[in-house]
This record gives structure tokens, C-alpha cells and sequence, in this order.
């Protein structure tokens, strides 16, 4: 593989077919796994890929994190994409610690690998969003200003909701509600 020389921590060089590699924090350009600590959820909100060839997305898990003695075990696989796939999901039941661990007692460690099941080299993108937030977070204010695409006004809604109406200019546009994420 040819190195690569981007300053930009997680753009890497194209996945050779049958190869892996694991996804890069962005916030710390350190490829995963990442830890929650006790104390802390870890709740995957967002997945999107786009891609050149076929890919399989596989996500790995331990109680207690490795650092305290447990080992990554495969718990799911959140993609299984053809190649020249462009996917975008906000999903309905998401992976959570809060599954294994509803009072965030332990650490978790947590890791996602993608690997190239097509005939070329891979070139394209993965994204992974991801809260992590300590319990006993206050929860979200009952409203959020939101602005319109279309006009720029800034009008207050209730913070669930995704289907605005302009009070401006009366166009419909929408949003994201992640205001319920504890209760997935």
C-alpha cells in the first residue's frame, strides 16, 4: 500500500480487496477501539457510507472495556453493502450500551471495522455518529430554535419536532430529533 499523506487524520489510502481496518474517532484521529467509561452511555445515533465496492461493517463490543479486562466480542453488523452503495440511516433502534449495561456500571470498549469484500480496491466513505453521555445528564431543554433553509428565520419549536412549517414563508422543511435518544 502506498503511504499516504494527508493531513487529515481520517482520510486513508484506498482498503486493498480482502482487507480491513477500523474506523478513526474524529475528534482524536485515533483508529477505534474507543472506551466509555463507567458511568457513560454509548449510543450510535447515525450511520452512512458511500463506497466502490462490495463491504462488509462490523461492530465489536466488550464489558468491561479491555483496559479493564474484557475482551471485543462481534455483536452486530450494522452494513452490508453491494458495491457503489450510498446509505444514510438515522435508525429506529440503535446499538447501545444501555442494552448490556442499563446503569452504566461498567466500562465498554467499543470498535468498528470495515471490510472490502469487492474485487478492487475500496475508495469511498464511513460514518459512524455516536453520544456518549454521562448518566444523570439533565435531559434536553423542551424547545429548540430552528432555522429555515429557505428564508434564514429563526422560529422556536418543541424540541421533537422534524416537520416545520416557516412561520416566515411558509415552506415546509425538516430536522433531526435526537431528544429521545435514552429512550431507544
Amino acid at each position: 500500500m502506498v503511504a499516504h499523506q494527508s493531513p487529515i487524520s481520517w482520510v486513508k489510502p484506498p482498503l486493498a480487496s480482502g482487507a480491513q481496518a477500523h474506523l478513526i474517532v474524529l475528534a482524536t484521529g485515533a483508529a477505534m477501539p474507543y472506551a466509555t467509561p463507567a458511568g457513560y452511555t454509548f449510543t450510535m445515533v447515525q450511520k452512512d457510507w458511500t463506497c466502490n465496492e462490495d463491504i462488509d461493517i462490523w461492530l465489536y463490543g466488550s464489558t468491561p472495556s479491555e483496559a479493564d479486562g474484557g475482551s471485543l466480542e462481534l455483536i452486530a453488523t450494522p452494513g452490508i453493502s453491494p458495491g457503489g452503495d450510498n446509505i444514510y440511516i438515522n435508525p429506529v433502534y440503535t446499538y447501545t450500551s444501555l442494552t448490556f449495561d442499563p446503569l452504566s456500571s461498567y466500562s465498554h470498549s467499543w470498535d468498528i471495522v470495515v471490510v472490502n469484500r469487492g474485487a478492487g480496491n475500496m475508495e469511498g466513505g464511513i460514518v459512524f455518529a455516536v453520544i456518549m453521555e454521562a448518566i444523570g445528564t439533565p435531559p434536553l431543554p423542551d424547545k429548540k430554535q430552528c432555522q429555515c433553509p429557505f428564508c434564514h428565520h429563526l422560529q422556536t419549536v418543541k424540541v421533537g419536532t422534524t416537520v416545520i412549517v416557516c412561520e416566515n414563508c411558509g415552506k415546509t422543511y425538516y430536522v433531526q430529533d435526537f431528544s429521545r435518544i435514552r429512550e431507544l
